[in-house]
């Protein structure tokens, strides 16, 4: 048995950000977060990626920030680790990626890789494969990595379990999946890929379900396009009409209900097949209502898995042992002025004190290795 894993996906902010203000915005978005028990954060590196379909991209495509530079600057303010999402055949060469890998490794200390391959097998491959990505990954001493998984492929390929599998031989320790409108292909992938495991008698690594909230329809568009599968009845329920009576909450609301739903349907479906799994929640927009709604879906979403995985469990405050330390060092009345809020020198822990309870550490001890397929 491993326990779940709970993270919070997000950008770097626009190509040509400076330094200071990249942390200022890393430091805001880790002050927003302190409340959600998080283990740790995703950044994503987000690419253009027109070459995978033919339709109009619904928001202009902007180049970012590199992601591990931002990862880091956003472990400092939060004290929690990230993984670092890269689009390895992007790269300009192997070797940049090696070069890449070590800044991110050495310089920025990440241990938390998640391995990205081409969004279309239309587009031009310069860098490394999936393949030879992860072997350099897996070549780091103390460096974890996962990989994706879209079960969107799954209705077409039926192999989404087998690349999984695949994967998994490389050395790949969990897999996240993109954003879930449709459970039945993930429900799909994941049964598929517990049998697999069981007739090859390997260990089934966890998988991370991804939600994003949708209160507009351009939003969807988006959603769409970035290749989630959104069945019409869904689209209806989320954008009907606002004025009946049955319907008084707002669509993004209304999202995150359906979403709510959605993971209360896999957990039911999948129980007891051996696969583990976890929490990942973001905002594929920058509109403030969806942004908001966030925090309370990752709430929502958290509570009902570890429903279903204990008889009860329990949200404690906890003092991280590195911020602490700096408290000590002056008193509590200058902890502001040392830049240590209340909430910076706190963070949610889920604890157990019975067998029957489930037992969670959220904070830097958790994230020890970085380890996420492991109990």
């Amino acid at each position: 048995w491993t326990r779940p894993t709970f993270l919070f996906g997000c950008t770097p902010p626009g190509e040509g950000t400076d330094d200071a203000k990249a942390a200022l915005i890393a430091q805001k978005f880790a002050d927003r977060g302190r409340v959600l028990a998080v283990d740790g954060y995703i950044v994503y590196d987000v690419q253009d990626e027109s070459v995978r379909t033919d339709t109009r991209r619904p928001f202009p495509y902007r180049k970012l920030v590199e992601p591990s530079g931002f990862a880091s600057q956003l472990g400092n303010a939060s004290h929690k680790g990230c993984v670092v999402y890269k689009a390895v055949t992007n790269m300009a060469s192997p070797a940049a990626f090696e070069e890449w890998l070590d800044m991110a490794v050495k310089q920025h200390g990440h241990r938390a890789i998640n391995v990205v391959g081409a969004p279309s097998a239309r587009a031009n491959h310069t860098g490394p494969s999936t393949k030879e990505a992860s072997a350099m990954v897996a070549g780091r001493n103390g460096v974890h990595f996962g990989a994706v998984c879209i079960a969107e492929r799954h209705l077409s390929k039926r192999n989404e379990h087998s690349v999984l599998a695949k994967k998994a031989s490389w050395g790949a320790e969990w897999f996240i999946t993109q954003g879930i409108y449709d459970p039945e292909p993930t429900i799909d992938v994941i049964l598929a890929y517990a049998a697999q495991c069981e007739a090859e008698g390997t260990r089934p690594r966890k998988i991370i379900l991804t939600f994003t909230p949708c209160g507009r329809r351009k939003t969807l568009e988006f959603i769409k396009w970035l290749g989630m599968h959104v069945p019409q009845a869904v689209e209806d329920r989320i954008f009907a009409d606002q004025t009946e009576v049955k319907r008084p909450m707002t669509a993004v609301a209304l999202s995150c209900a359906l979403l709510c739903e959605h993971l209360q349907t896999i957990l039911a479906r999948t129980k007891g097949c051996g696969v583990p799994l976890g929490i990942n929640v973001e905002s594929v927009s920058g509109y403030r209502d969806e942004i908001d709604s966030t925090h309370d879906l990752f709430r929502s979403l958290q509570a009902i898995l570890l429903d279903e995985l204990c008889a009860s469990w329990v949200i404690h405050w906890s003092r991280l042992p590195k911020v602490a330390a700096a408290a000590s060092a002056c008193s509590d009345a200058a902890a502001k002025d040392c830049g240590l809020s209340d909430q910076t020198r706190r963070v949610y822990a889920l604890v157990s004190d019975s067998p029957s309870r489930l037992v969670v550490v959220v904070g830097l001890a958790a994230l020890a290795g970085f380890a996420l397929g492991r109990a």
